[in-house]
Formats: C-alpha cells, structure tokens, sequence
C-alpha cells in the first residue's frame, strides 16, 4: 500500500514537471514569435457588412490587431482616415479595410455627370489636383467635307495632314478626382453636363488623342465647357 502511493506521488510529480517544462517552452516559444513579429498595430475593418456605394460612419468599424510584420500600407489604422469616403465594393464582416476599397463621396453638382480621363490616350502635361480646371483638346480623324464634330470655337487647333484634325473640346472644366501611380497621374475625373460626357466619351472611343491642359483658374465648381 505504502509502495503504491509512493509510485502515485512520483508520477504525480513527474507529471507537474513535464506540465511546467510544456508551459515554459510555450512561453518562451510566444516570446520569440513576438520578437520577431512585431508590436501589434491597430488597423480598421468592417464590423458589419458594407454595401457598395456606402457612406461609411464610425459604427460601422471596428479594430483589430495584427502583427506589424503583416500590416501594409494600404490598411486603414484610424478611424478618421474613412470619413467622407465611401465604399467602392462590398466589405464582408471583419474584412480589414484597405484603401483600394474607398472612395471619395462625390461631390459632383446637381445636373453633372462624372466622367473618366485615363492614360494613355489622355495625355496631362502637368500635375493635376482636385478643384483645378482644365481645358480638354482633342484629336480625331474626319472625313472630307464633313463638318466638325464638336462645334469648334475660332480659336480651333489647326489640322494636321490629310483628315486629322485637333480642336478645342471642352474649357475650365471642373476636377473632381485625381488618381495617381506615385507621382504619375493614371486618370482624373472631370464634371460634365450630359452633352460634354457625351462628346468626350465619343473622342476616348474613336479620337487618337485627348490632350488634358491645366489652366490658370482654381475656383469653385462653377466653369462650364463649350
């Protein structure tokens, strides 16, 4: 009996021992991952579904904490870098936000509509910013004797050999959004009344070149094209 009790207290033993050994190596294991790691770094994510298109609130975030090894760039960490934006596609609960998901709400005028002039065939040839205007200058190919297509004003480009012709399209156009690569622009969104998207958009569907030029003017949304 006594023997029995003897071998139940030393297994007992041995067994805390190993118990301790396991949580001293796990402790230590945690520590080493912690170094090498990071501190962990608060970054945004959805805290309920998001639908496209949403303006995005504070009650709709909430933080999580990833190691800083595996935060990038492009994760939001503070709430107030999401205010105004809006949601360019649906954010799944607890999706990390990043910002390749928002977008700036728009801030067209009434009776505008938003349109895109991308690279290459819009050619900028100076930096851009949001609330700058622009004159839009266009080149296309026309058939003989036929008229313009766009109305040119007096003070029309000139053409160039055989039925290529360049001509002012649109001037002092608003700038509501610029989007950049570094320091490239890639594209800039301009507000158009629905006669001017469409003149545009035919000369980015068959017109050679649209050649995008900053004007003097920074100035509240009030300039019109041609």
């Amino acid at each position: 009996m006594y023997e029995s009790k003897r071998r139940a207290f030393l297994f007992l033993i041995v067994s805390l021992s190993f118990a301790l050994a396991a949580v001293w190596l796990f402790a230590r294991y945690v520590e080493r991952m912690e170094r090498e790691l990071g501190e962990l770094v608060e970054i945004q994510a959805a805290g309920q579904l998001i639908p496209a298109g949403t303006a995005i609130s504070r009650d709709m975030l909430q933080t999580v904490k990833l190691p800083r090894k595996y935060v990038v760039d492009s994760f939001i960490t503070a709430a107030d870098e999401v205010a105004g934006k809006i949601s360019l596609v649906p954010i799944p609960p607890n999706e990390v936000l990043t910002r390749a998901m928002l977008g700036e709400a728009s801030k067209l005028p009434s009776g505008y509509r938003l349109v895109q002039l991308r690279a290459p065939l819009a050619v900028f040839d100076d930096q851009v910013d949001v609330l700058d205007k622009v004159d839009v200058i266009g080149t296309y190919d026309k058939q003989a004797g036929e008229e313009s297509l766009f109305a040119p004003s007096p003070d029309e480009m000139g053409k160039g050999g055989g039925s290529r012709t360049t001509e002012v399209i649109l001037r002092d156009i608003p700038v509501i959004r610029v989007y950049k690569q570094g320091e490239e622009i890639v594209s800039i969104g301009v507000a158009l009344t629905l006669e001017q998207a469409r003149q545009v958009v035919w000369l980015q569907n068959f017109g050679k070149e649209v050649r995008v030029l900053k004007t003097a003017s920074h100035l509240p949304l009030t300039g019109k094209g041609r």
